[in-house]
């Protein structure tokens, strides 16, 4: 069976690109951010829409350890986006975007 045959193959996918994150006290809502992640780290996060109240997760969202495949000497910087979700759980979800998916204009 290919993953295109597996029912499960999208769900686990998006398990992969899913990151919980400590919802602070109060905060609802969804954004969207972009990071810049070199080998090392997440140089940049930056929030383009959404819910001002997100806006303080950046840093958080800079602490992620995305997993990202780039080789240890690299200077390359790739950047992601994804969406965060906060509703009343304890912690919000991150989900990365498929860079297929991105919408370059």
């Amino acid at each position: 069976m290919t993953a295109a045959q597996d029912p499960h193959a999208d769900r686990a996918l998006q398990m992969q690109r899913t990151f919980h994150v400590p919802r602070p006290p109060g905060v609802k809502g969804s954004g969207v951010f972009v990071l810049q992640a070199s080998a090392a780290k997440i140089e940049h996060v930056a929030m383009v829409s959404g819910d001002e109240g997100l806006r303080g997760l950046s840093e958080t969202l800079g602490q992620l350890n995305l997993g990202l495949a780039v080789p240890k000497d690299s200077h390359a910087l790739l950047l992601r986006s994804g969406v965060l979700f906060c509703s009343t759980e304890t912690t919000c979800e991150f989900v990365l975007t498929p860079p297929e998916s991105a919408n370059l204009k």
